[in-house]
């Protein structure tokens, strides 16, 4: 056990002990078996990548998961922190479908989830024709995710609305086909669903001066779409011990809040994921 672990449980230790000499009784029992987290590939361009001059959904989505209590782990091949959160992605900025497509095979087999996240409509042209091509490229993805993990559940992202045109006017087109392929793959055994990021977003309002990337309203729009979406699932409806774990370290930030809680440079917002991760290791 290494020096990071030992003592976040240590500080866990001290919390649940100083709860209940103040109120007298415990506030929390935890469970022999804590729930395994719910591993999620988010795979896509810029746009799933972030930028320094634009933003991304993944951020308020973990943040969203988190707040509701689910045990969530984002992996792939690449790692950004923002904010002090860590999050890895397979984002890969200036690719389309069709790249993807051929990286897919590598990426999975080294990061195996059980939820693919796909926002996949850019860096194409509308002269190109690519609607039918992006689709091919999307329902082999599906294939080759299938290939290694047969009950794997895959979202496919509608693309944002962009007003650089007409480079990107084939996207309404493509959104329609997205949603006709998702309920064409869809199983019992591996969920396929079509999320739509398209209604409600205004690329007047939800872009950046590129009018393609997100601003932070519309990467909130993104993450809350995604969000609903995951809910839904049937199998992502149980949660973890994690939820009141949580109450217990934020009843305790609540009511000690010039208690200092850092640790090598963490923030309490970093202190408390940590603790909530090793906690459901």
């Amino acid at each position: 056990m290494n020096l990071d672990k030992i003592f976040y449980l240590l500080t866990f230790f001290l919390l649940v002990t100083h709860t209940v000499a103040s109120v007298g009784e415990p506030v929390l029992e935890l469970k022999g078996n804590v729930t395994k987290a719910i591993t999620i590939l988010c795979i896509g361009d810029s746009i799933t990548e972030g930028g320094k001059t634009f933003s991304v959904y993944r951020y308020p989505l973990n943040e969203k998961l988190m707040d509701a209590g689910y045990n969530i782990t984002f992996i792939g091949p690449k790692s950004v922190t923002k904010g002090g959160v860590t999050l890895s992605h397979a984002g890969y900025g200036g690719k389309n479908t069709s790249s993807l497509d051929k990286l897919f095979n590598g990426i999975y087999a080294a990061h195996t989830a059980d939820i693919i996240l796909i926002h996949s409509a850019h860096n194409s042209f509308h002269h190109q024709k690519p609607v039918k091509g992006i689709v091919a490229n999307l329902e082999s993805i599906v294939k080759k995710a299938r290939a290694v993990n047969p009950r794997v559940t895959i979202l496919l992202g509608q693309g944002i609305t962009s007003g650089k045109l007409p480079k990107y006017l084939y996207i309404p087109q493509l959104n329609v086909e997205v949603g006709k392929l998702a309920k064409r793959l869809n199983t019992p055994d591996s969920i396929v669903i079509a999320v739509d990021h398209a209604k409600g977003f205004d690329w007047k309002i939800h872009t950046t001066k590129d009018k393609v990337h997100p601003n932070a309203q519309g990467a909130e729009k993104m993450a809350s779409k995604w969000f609903e979406a995951l809910e839904n699932l049937p199998h992502f409806k149980k949660r973890s011990d994690r939820t009141a774990v949580k109450k217990l370290i934020d009843n305790f930030l609540r009511q000690n809040p010039r208690q200092s809680l850092s640790f090598r440079g963490k923030t309490r917002f970093n202190v408390k994921e940590s603790l909530l991760q090793t906690l459901t290791l």
